[in-house]
């Protein structure tokens, strides 16, 4: 946490801006010990090619300010200004950097862009007429890769600790909780430490396999015996706490069983990672699931979302601090970056338009990755330049800024860990702004596209900033399953399963049983194929207006045993004409800002 490369110390580094952020390693870690903190900069620079320094054309200086750009466009604007042709690979168009650069030579840009994610140019043509095209080369991202298995390893080490401990003595509860207070009610449940100790009980091994993806399912009757009693101890405890809070807000509790090893004797315990959250500290999901039926109960480990900084406090190693050269950023000139986007104005400014407020307003050259980033700076005015670019790290917990001569270069932290997306196509984007701006929602065909779009282009980052476009791509573990069934089965097969009489699971093709198969065994594992081929598939859209819970489409199938599989698509509310215009105001500006130009 949700596509990108690591790469850069500048040549002329004056002073370095890092966030408190961990090191990677935990080796040698003890209180007190000196700890490197991680920073996106640590990787070199690309070498730059002779042919870019000897080419003449690329001395010519420009202007570039961009910020809702993609790198293809960015490239065919510098292209069309200048004469010489500079492209981006296609796996590349989705990087949209913020570029602010006053008046540097485009060999400068070029240099800076590369430099910024570790790409490479390839060059190609005659001297004084070369072409420029920027790419990832394989040994990059296959550094990327491992970087990115060796800090998941290790944030898997620092959970298993932090568990163990968390058994083991009783201060670390008490330092998570004064380094998160927001954690204080989960510590002092009474199944906290239930939670605790059942994971324990699986031991050290088993535990870290799980974290790295290795899925486990067993019976309950499977377990030894201690471990079978650590989870009646955890269910009964969780029951427990419930009925507790129930009573507090002066409620009657419904009546909980309490279990016992027997009364689980026939269900399924199953563990995995949750994977939900990619980038930051890891978590344990546990389901209880019997034969038939709902599940009876789920384990979260941590039963939080957990910082690794809080993480490390609550262990007693070390958290890099905040830090600054010795020769700060001077405090003019002052900045004022105070109009939040209209649709965010409670959340506050966004780190791209903050980076735009010290761009346009100091003489400092800014360069940034914009993977649409979501973290928020409250509005300032008037802020002494240290203290703007200073806000950005600190604020957002996920920035670093180099500082390289006039230049600043931001990264967010976890950009080469990422996986590199792909941006869908122009006229799709254009076409969900149009139903925004008219409709203020976006129609079921074209979230239906949304949802069918290949998987690097689903992920893209930029949907998140499109309303609903971010919800049918990846909304949840069914929604966009459930969305791209509509297109696998087609018009006719839709309007079949639309009528009266249903739709024959039996009229489908063998391809198309197949995958409706694949959508039934998300919602359950254990359906097979000649259970759902006698089956009838149903669609209906459910009119709910006059109950909150709202509309929406459903599709559910009919088994052969008489049990049901079904998931619904919500159809979500309009936005008003205040929040569309807002939307549609704030793009039409960041496309104004955008400017390329060459200076003579």
């Amino acid at each position: 946490m949700r596509a990108l490369i690591r790469m850069h110390l500048g040549l002329a580094i004056l002073m370095v801006i890092c966030i408190g952020r961990s090191a990677p390693s935990l080796a040698g870690d003890s209180p007190g010990s000196a700890t490197k903190a991680y920073s996106p900069f640590d990787e070199p620079r690309p070498k730059v090619p002779q042919e870019i320094i000897d080419d003449k054309r690329l001395g010519q200086k420009v202007k570039v300010f961009v910020k809702s750009k993609n790198m293809k466009q960015i490239f065919a604007d510098l292209s069309a200004k200048t004469g010489v042709k500079i492209t981006a690979n296609r796996e590349l168009w989705g990087e949209r950097p913020i570029i602010y650069f006053h008046k540097r030579p485009l060999r400068d840009v070029m240099t800076e862009v590369s430099g910024l994610y570790g790409y490479y140019w390839l060059i190609s043509g005659k001297s004084g007429a070369y072409e420029y095209e920027l790419f990832e080369d394989i040994s990059h991202a296959k550094r990327r890769d491992e970087i990115l298995k060796k800090l998941k390893a290790e944030q898997d080490d620092l959970l298993v600790e932090f568990t163990e401990r968390f058994v083991e003595d009783d201060k670390t509860p008490a330092r998570f909780a004064e380094s998160d207070p927001t954690a204080r009610h989960w510590l002092t449940s009474p199944s906290c430490k239930e939670f605790a100790k059942l994971v324990c009980g699986f031991g050290t091994d088993f535990l870290s396999r799980v974290l790295a993806h290795q899925n486990s399912t067993c019976r309950f009757t499977d377990l030894p015996a201690e471990q079978q009693w650590a989870i009646v101890d955890w269910l009964n405890a969780e029951h427990a706490r419930a009925v507790e809070e129930i009573r507090q807000r002066g409620h009657k509790p419904p009546a909980l069983p309490t279990y016992n090893a027997t009364d689980l004797a026939g269900i399924v315990v199953r563990f995995k990672r949750d994977a939900s959250e990619p980038f930051g500290m890891p978590r344990l999901l546990m389901d209880s699931l019997p034969e038939e039926g709902p599940g009876i109960g789920r384990l979260e480990w941590p039963p939080w979302p957990i910082e690794e900084d809080d993480i490390r406090r609550a262990l007693g190693h070390p958290v890099p601090e905040y830090t600054m050269s010795e020769k700060p950023l001077p405090e003019e000139p002052k900045i004022t970056a105070d109009k939040p986007r209209w649709f965010d104005r409670w959340r506050g400014l966004l780190v791209g338009d903050v980076l735009q407020a010290i761009g346009e307003q100091s003489e400092f050259d800014v360069i940034a990755d914009y993977y649409f980033q979501e973290g928020y700076v409250k509005p300032f005015t008037k802020l002494p330049l240290n203290q703007a670019v200073g806000l950005v790290c600190e604020t957002t917990n996920d920035y670093s800024c180099q500082v390289a001569g006039a230049t600043l270069r931001f990264r967010y932290y976890p950009w080469f860990t990422e996986k590199l997306t792909e941006e869908p196509s122009a006229p799709l984007i254009e076409e969900c702004w149009k139903e925004i701006g008219e409709k203020g929602i976006l129609s079921f065909d074209t979230m239906v596209e949304i949802a069918c779009l290949p998987d690097k282009q689903r992920k893209w980052p930029g949907l998140r900033c499109i309303p609903y476009a971010g919800r049918a791509a990846l909304s949840d573990v069914y929604g966009a399953p459930t969305l791209r069934m509509w297109r696998v089965l087609g018009t006719d097969l839709v309007s079949a399963a639309e009528s009266e009489e249903c739709l024959p699971v039996s009229k489908l093709d063998r391809e198309k049983r197949n995958q409706l198969l694949n959508w039934a065994r998300l919602m359950r594992d254990d359906i097979a194929l000649e259970n759902l081929e006698g089956g009838t598939v149903r669609i209906r859209y459910v009119d709910r207006s006059d109950d909150e819970g709202g509309n929406y489409h459903e599709l559910s199938v009919g088994l052969t045993d008489g049990t049901e599989i079904k998931e619904h698509v919500s159809v979500l509310t309009a936005l008003g004409k205040d929040n569309r215009k807002g939307l549609i105001d704030q793009r039409k500006a960041d496309a104004e800002a955008d400017a390329i130009e060459v200076l003579q």
